[in-house]
């Protein structure tokens, strides 16, 4: 992203000369306390949301002609799960994208079952969507993407409302993909856990990008952004 800068129409700034560079293959996590402009900066990410600036997908200007490339290329992977599931099962859900992509039925049967079998989920195929646990659906959601053959995938909030060990299991399934992963989350420890990098955001501006313990162990820094120093990281400071 390059001087990124977008305004609600109601005039309500959102991002203000947002620049950064997310190496590929890497776990990035976006972070700020609430409106401090991650999920708008997600949003931009696929084009969803376009303001001034410039966003290249590696090397792939977003733009109006360009849309479906990158909306092929990023995967988005809601905070609900059910605002991406839609379809009568898991396995329809999974390949609404292919399908839309054009591939040919062989293909999109082929998608279908990596992405389940990616996300641990093969045995949920035939199962409707609302019935699923939200464990499960996070899950799915996933798969859609995966479906597609993202090389970003893009997630916001990925760890909200699961149960320890729901947390556990995808953060153990999110640093297993190769893919670039873009993550806007309030979960530090989580962060810490599967994140090279973090970008934090506050009032719209990137005011620190770098290592994750660096950044989430400055002090200073967590207080001006209305974040705090992950427990774990304030429990080995005051060893």
């Amino acid at each position: 992203m390059e001087a990124v800068s977008f305004r609600y129409p109601d005039g309500q700034p959102a991002l203000h000369e947002v620049s950064l560079e997310i190496p590929a293959g890497g776990a990035v996590g976006i972070l700020g306390s609430n409106g401090a402009g991650k999920s708008t900066l997600m949003l931009h990410l696929n084009g969803l949301l376009r303001g001034s600036g410039t966003v290249r997908i590696g090397d792939l200007l977003i733009t109006e002609r360009t849309l479906a490339a990158v909306r092929s290329r990023v995967g988005l992977v809601f905070q609900n799960p059910d605002d991406q599931l839609f379809m009568p099962t898991v396995a329809d859900d999974v390949a609404f994208g292919p399908r839309h992509q054009g591939c040919k039925p062989g293909l999109v049967e082929e998608r279908v079952r990596q992405a389940l079998r990616a996300v641990g989920a093969d045995a949920l195929m035939a199962r409707p969507p609302h019935h699923l646990s939200l464990g499960q659906k996070k899950r799915v959601a996933l798969a859609t993407v995966l479906a597609m053959d993202c090389e970003v995938l893009v997630l916001d909030e990925p760890t909200s409302g699961l149960d320890p060990r729901g947390r556990r299991e995808l953060t153990r399934l999110l640093a297993s993909l190769p893919q670039t992963r873009v993550i806007s989350t309030h979960d530090l420890e989580f962060t810490l856990e599967l994140c090279e990098q973090v970008v934090v955001l506050h009032e719209g501006r990137v005011v620190a990008q770098g290592p994750t313990r660096a950044v989430l162990a400055d002090g200073d820094l967590m207080e001006r952004t209305g974040l705090e120093i992950p427990h774990s990281l304030r429990h080995s400071h005051e060893e």
